[in-house]
């Protein structure tokens, strides 16, 4: 990465080091898919230059044998987001390889991010509340997050539907409808009720009420 990015990438002084170390209260992750990554050989512009020309690696969703990595979950041609619920996991045990696993475990692992798009853009109001794909989606990430070494906080993404980057007002990720043509109101999609369950029947108990087999079917108990 030095070697490509150059002078972009800064270093941090001795001093800088020493008075970083020590002074992380938590990890925060965003996730939402995974891709097969393949490096790429043509070198790039130096005057056109970023990020993603400066990892020299293409990222796919389809693999060597023409299939998916997982579900798509968003919009043809817009959606970024495959189902990949054990990514997240293999993520982690990479990140407590990196660093190892006694700083890792030191460090709590927040997920501060976590959600898919609606399976249509702008979708109506009728099929956006029926998103029970989201349902298995998120319930995918949580019965994952039951094996994961360090993790000590889940946050979904997100709300209700917002303005998403490029896409705009048209590309969903809310628990919630907004209905931007009357008066902003709010309607409560499929996957905010069944999350609100969650929620409340996990307060004190190991159990997690999820769509294990189907929608508010099954359990999942924390090991």
């Amino acid at each position: 990465m030095r070697t490509s990015a150059g002078i972009r990438l800064p270093y941090f002084t001795e001093e800088e080091s020493k008075e970083l170390k020590g002074s992380v209260d938590f990890v925060g992750l965003n996730y939402y898919t995974s891709n097969y990554a393949r490096k790429t050989q043509e070198e790039a512009n130096p005057d056109l230059r970023w990020y993603s020309t400066d990892r020299q690696t293409a990222f796919e969703h389809v693999g060597q044998d023409g299939e998916l990595i997982g579900e798509a979950m968003g919009p043809p041609g817009i959606g970024w987001i495959c189902d990949c619920p054990w990514g997240l996991l293999k993520l982690l045990g990479w990140m407590e390889t990196r660093y190892s696993k006694k700083e890792f475990q030191a460090h709590p692992v927040i997920i501060t991010e976590n959600g898919c798009m609606d399976s249509e853009l702008n979708s109506s109001l009728k099929k956006a509340l029926n998103d029970e794909r989201r349902v298995n989606y998120v319930h995918g990430i949580l019965k994952h997050l039951l094996d994961a070494i360090n993790n000590e906080g889940y946050f979904v993404w997100s709300l209700l539907d917002n303005f998403e980057w490029s896409t705009g007002l048209i590309c969903r990720f809310g628990l919630h409808y907004v209905d931007y043509e009357r008066d902003q109101r709010l309607h409560p999609k499929l996957s905010a009720t069944w999350y609100r369950q969650f929620l409340t029947k996990e307060q004190g108990s190991s159990s997690y009420t999820t769509c294990e087999g189907g929608v508010g079917e099954g359990a999942l108990t924390r090991k």
